[in-house]
């Protein structure tokens, strides 16, 4: 009997750790939205869709130039940088969050003259 109540608790365990896993998996796709002509951005994180990240990041950006700069699938890292002049930025995806804003950094900095600096940055 004590074998019996074990081995389904056992069970029960792994089935909420499955489905939690399946639905972390399944929330992994981000967007980051960016309008040149005044700088404002937006972005999006862990969503269960690309369209859904895409939507979230261009309403969080709300204005009618924005668009979507770069998207970041399940696993990956995204960032965002930008200057002083709103029509020189960067953004890249990684492996790492460190990896993206380096990269952002890297592709802002070949676009303007001025300090460029990240503006969002996160993990899916």
């Amino acid at each position: 009997m004590r074998r019996s109540i074990l081995i389904a608790a056992s069970l029960s365990g792994f089935t909420i750790f499955a489905s939690f896993a399946t639905s972390a998996a399944a929330a992994g796709y981000g967007a980051i939205a960016y309008d040149g002509s005044n700088g404002r951005w937006g972005d999006s994180w862990r969503y269960s869709s690309v369209a859904g990240a895409n939507e979230r990041a261009l309403n969080e950006c709300g204005s009618g130039g924005c668009k979507v700069v770069i998207e970041i699938g399940p696993g990956q890292c995204g960032a965002l940088a930008t200057a002083g002049d709103p029509s020189g930025w960067g953004a890249a995806t990684r492996n790492t969050r460190d990896g993206a804003e380096l990269g952002a950094m890297q592709a802002c900095q070949q676009a303007n003259t001025g300090q460029c600096s990240i503006q969002a940055s996160d993990c899916n």
